[in-house]
């Protein structure tokens, strides 16, 4: 029997690891992939795409600051490291990635023409923005850290539209099934998104944001001014207390809940986790997938995390073994995240995948866990 195995490095039989930089932290990794093969171009003829904001340092402006965030990200990990830290929350080793902005005339770039959409197509951005503050979200929703964070989106929304909150998300594809609508609308709804959602197939809203990851947030004031941004997963409470100020400009006597409790053992405030085995793709880059039948039989690798997921395309059952334990994951028409294992705390295991010819696995991913 063909076997890949997937050692620590994320080298496998059939090339290397994606490249790109990637924050320690797991869960909280700001992934900066080439959202298109270099030197090609967007709709409008450059490499970003469109550019509502039109302006180079608007833009920048947008992006808040990234390239600092990644020179503190880098210090802080140099001091936990001199001191032998365990390592923080995830939020905290990308640096703070929560931003009030240095300006208060950052404002909202509109919404392209042409974007298909999975819901109610919104007509403006100062349409929405005129009636309260909105927050626009950008996801994949095959990826692991974006899926993590879309169920505080759909709270956020139910709890504050009434108050005059918005809520859009924006489908940046990581993966090229993930930029047809189809696969799109039917994978929001397993994940229970109700608030509609952008395809932003060639990445024009992402450039014009200046986003550098998934997930990447945005809340912007009554009157489309940038009021707060966030990289990466945590900070929820930070982001919830965010768009609780937004609405108290507008009527500071309404009573607003208290901010969500945590949803999961590892999203409190300060607490205190260990990064994951970091992201494989056992195809040998994020560009292409491992096939079963061609690249192999099964997939076998090592991990430590709180838990196991795999983006895979195709349908067919799929056989997982854990430390020595099979299970079957059933058939599915629908491409996307598949949780293999979840755990209570950071854990070792051992993994094998044996999917049924034809199948797609672009990626391996993993949750952080607590101590």
């Amino acid at each position: 029997m063909a076997r890949t195995r997937l050692g620590p490095s994320g080298r496998s039989a059939t090339g290397e690891r994606e490249s790109e930089e990637q924050a320690a932290g797991g869960g909280e990794r700001a992934w900066r992939p080439r959202c298109r093969p270099p030197g090609t171009a967007g709709k409008n003829g450059t490499a970003g795409g469109g550019d509502p904001l039109g302006k180079a340092d608007d833009r920048l402006a947008a992006g808040v600051a990234a390239e600092q965030q990644r020179q503190q990200q880098g210090q802080q990990r140099q001091r936990r490291q001199q001191e032998g830290e365990e390592l923080s929350h995830p939020a905290q080793d990308t640096v703070r990635p929560f931003v009030r902005p240095g300006r208060d005339n950052i404002a909202a770039p509109d919404l392209p023409a042409g974007l298909d959409w999975v819901g109610v197509e919104p007509e403006s951005m100062p349409a929405l923005t005129a009636g309260g503050p909105a927050l626009v979200h950008f996801v994949e929703y095959a990826q692991l850290n974006s899926v993590r964070t879309l169920p505080y989106l759909s709270e956020w929304q139910r709890r504050y539209r009434e108050a005059g909150l918005s809520v859009i998300g924006v489908q940046a594809p990581r993966f090229p099934f993930a930029a047809e609508p189809g696969n799109v609308a039917a994978g929001l709804e397993r994940l229970g998104v109700d608030f509609p959602v952008a395809i932003d197939a060639d990445h024009e809203l992402w450039g014009s944001y200046g986003c550098e990851g998934w997930p990447s947030l945005f809340l912007w004031s009554l009157g489309g001014s940038l009021s707060w941004a966030h990289f990466g997963e945590g900070e929820y409470r930070a982001t919830e207390e965010a768009i609780q100020a937004e609405l108290r400009e507008i009527d500071a006597l309404r009573e607003l809940p208290e901010p969500m409790a945590p949803l999961r053992a590892t999203d409190g405030p300060g607490v205190r986790v260990i990064p994951p085995t970091p992201e494989t793709f056992p195809g040998g880059s994020w560009e292409r997938p491992w096939v079963a039948g061609s690249d192999g039989e099964d997939l076998a690798l090592d991990y430590q995390a709180g838990g196991a997921f795999a983006t895979v395309e195709g349908e067919g059952e799929i056989e997982v073994e854990l430390d020595g334990e099979w299970m079957t994951l059933p058939s599915d028409p629908v491409p996307g995240l598949r949780t293999l294992a979840e755990h209570p705390a950071h854990e070792a295991h051992s993994l094998i995948l044996r999917p049924a010819a034809g199948i797609k696995v672009w990626s391996l991913s993993f949750a952080p866990g607590v101590p």
